[in-house]
């Protein structure tokens, strides 16, 4: 058997190291991906960190978006897992980066066929030649807009009259009290019903349910990604058997707060979360709500 030379011997070492290297730069720079969301899905609550962002199906590979997060290479990653094409419609449910920051970006890559905002949300911050309407609901009036064939949206806040929204002006909580609340039936052979709120804080929530407007869903997107101020009286009026909560990993934030989730708990309403989940899909099943995690 003849010898391995010295130089021999290098070549061999520096080929297995260049091989390790190549293999090692691959695992970091591949894109591990999830098993797509299941076919039948009617909502999707999209992970995108410390934001929110939810996919209502419209059609095949087609959906509306509720808010975008301020990330959009975490957004792309929901709409890719849930194989959505084209957006019917985008809402922005008010004027808070973590809601609309993803949204010039999102413009350039993907068809909107229209953008709603809350009423009192800056057409500045939106891109430009889209399509705009801005919601607001009163109590002698109730918007009501159709999706698609099978979606149906209620808007039941905020008010036209900024002096109606309770908040010192120029403050953060008088721009998280004036989100879009939206009441969403999402068709199918069995709709699911969704109350989606943004950030409304427990005054302006207070205010809503002064008026006459039904608010019970089946599923409830808790507030202000489930912080103490957002309150427990939306909860305990949707009568929902299920809540989401849209919260970054170790947000520096304390979301979602332990008041609220003692209170879910203590009300026998189960809770999916997306920082400890990921990206959560919903279809109603044989009048029960299926959950798919995107995190097992």
């Amino acid at each position: 058997m003849k010898a391995t030379s010295p130089k021999d011997r290098r070549r061999l070492i520096f080929s297995v190291c260049l091989l390790l290297c190549v293999l090692t730069l691959s695992l970091f720079t591949q894109k591990t991906s999830a098993a797509p969301a299941p076919d039948g899905w009617q909502w999707i609550t999209c992970d995108v960190g410390q934001g929110d962002a939810h996919l209502v199906r419209t059609g095949e590979h087609q959906a509306s978006l509720i808010d975008t997060g301020d990330s959009y290479s975490d957004l792309d990653a929901c709409l890719e897992w849930a194989q959505v094409e084209r957006l019917d419609a985008v809402f922005i449910t008010h004027q808070h980066n973590d809601h609309y920051g993803a949204l010039d970006e999102l413009a350039e890559r993907y068809p909107i066929g229209h953008l709603f905002t809350s009423a009192h949300f800056d057409p500045a911050h939106a891109p430009p030649d889209i399509d705009l309407t801005q919601l607001a609901s009163s109590d002698e009036y109730t918007p009501e807009l159709s999706l698609g064939t099978d979606v149906q949206v209620r808007v039941l806040w905020p008010p036209d009259d900024l002096s109606r929204i309770p908040g010192e002006q120029g403050s953060n909580a008088l721009v998280n009290n004036t989100s879009l609340v939206l009441h969403i039936n999402v068709g199918g052979e069995q709709p699911l019903t969704v109350l989606t709120t943004g950030d409304l804080e427990e005054a302006a929530a207070g205010r809503l349910l002064a008026s006459p407007k039904n608010l019970e869903a089946s599923v409830l997107k808790v507030a202000h990604h489930g912080s103490r101020g957002s309150g427990t009286e939306l909860i305990s009026a949707t009568s929902s058997a299920l809540a989401l909560i849209s919260a970054g990993r170790g947000n520096d934030y304390g979301h979602p707060h332990q008041d609220i989730t003692n209170y879910l708990e203590q009300h026998g309403v189960s809770v999916a979360r997306t920082d400890q989940s990921g990206s959560i899909a919903l279809e109603l099943r044989n009048h029960e709500i299926a959950v798919t995690r995107e995190r097992k």
